[in-house]
């Protein structure tokens, strides 16, 4: 067997071409951390905005246990999460309310439904399926809260 030394203008082909894979390398990497950061931004501002707007936002899964809650009326949004979204609705719309969003989360389309909650306000709520859920096991319920509106039409 012959010990064969490769010509230099392989070597500086072979060179070249790895400096070609490392900047190409380097390349696909800084555009990947640019998208990292971009959603990173991306989600920091919907959550901002979520955070933020007067809705009250939640996630509800086909048992009705909360996910994620924006705010709460009546206690801190930590101490709702996980439990059974039906205690914060008045008695009697909680058939309505188990329908609604079942309906949502059968269909795969938004549904409205106003409900009442256990302080007597009324809420205009629209439930949106999670769609990056397969399958369909949740719904996104943004509810507004229509108490001053309800009161005033019906003082008219």
């Amino acid at each position: 067997m012959t010990n064969q030394r490769p010509d230099r203008q392989g070597l500086i082909e072979d060179w070249t071409s790895l400096r070609q894979q490392v900047s190409a390398l380097e390349a696909d990497l800084n555009g990947r951390s640019q998208l990292q950061q971009a959603s990173q931004q991306s989600e920091a501002r919907l959550c901002n905005l979520i955070a933020n707007m007067p809705d009250l936002v939640f996630t509800t899964d086909r048992g009705g246990r909360i996910g994620f809650i924006n705010r709460s009326p009546a206690v801190p949004p930590g101490e709702v999460l996980g439990t059974d979204g039906l205690q914060c609705i008045a008695p009697a719309c909680h058939d309505r309310a188990r329908r609604f969003i079942e309906q949502t989360i059968r269909t795969g389309e938004v549904q409205t439904e106003e409900i009442q909650d256990v302080d007597g306000r009324g809420w205009l709520c629209r439930a949106l399926p999670l769609a990056e859920v397969a399958p369909l096991e949740g719904a996104m319920v943004i509810c507004t809260d229509i108490s001053q509106l309800r009161e005033a039409h019906e003082a008219l």
